[in-house]
């Protein structure tokens, strides 16, 4: 709840002793005070919860994805993308991953993978398109 208010200290605050006191149900909270962390401005805080909850269920394609957001927002570009890889071989189906992913691209000059990403994306997500047609202009990527 408090998370939703935006008192990000005050969610920080309490994920951390859910962490501690629910060691199985701890990827989620990590996952929950990642968000608090990043919106924060933690970034550092934020991929190391991320990791934490990467660690506990490797299989969960939104931290992957969720940290290379960061990563990107960073400069990170080759780990946005290996994350964002990561999350698209946990769910083929998250559009968002492979726009983020098109983008991080585009950053590196891969305009070819860029361009097939933001395509898949907008395939997977038609709420996307608008978005992704932006992104192509804006980035020069043509049909």
């Amino acid at each position: 709840m408090k998370l939703r208010k935006r008192d990000d200290d005050g969610a920080i605050a309490d994920f951390t002793p859910a962490i501690e006191l629910d060691p199985k149900a701890a990827q989620i909270a990590y996952r929950n005070r990642a968000l608090a962390r990043n919106l924060k401005g933690d970034a550092d805080g934020a991929i190391a919860d991320y990791d934490r909850a990467i660690e506990l269920d490797p299989k969960n394609a939104d931290a992957y994805n969720n940290r290379g957001n960061i990563k990107k927002s960073k400069g990170d570009l080759d780990g946005a993308i290996a994350d964002f890889t990561s999350a698209i071989g946990r769910n083929s189906n998250l559009a968002v991953a492979y726009k983020s992913r098109g983008e991080a691209k585009q950053a590196k000059g891969d305009t070819a993978g860029a361009k097939d990403d933001l395509k898949r994306a907008g395939e997977l997500d038609p709420e996307l398109k608008e978005e992704i047609d932006h992104i192509m202009d804006s980035v020069h990527v043509e049909e």
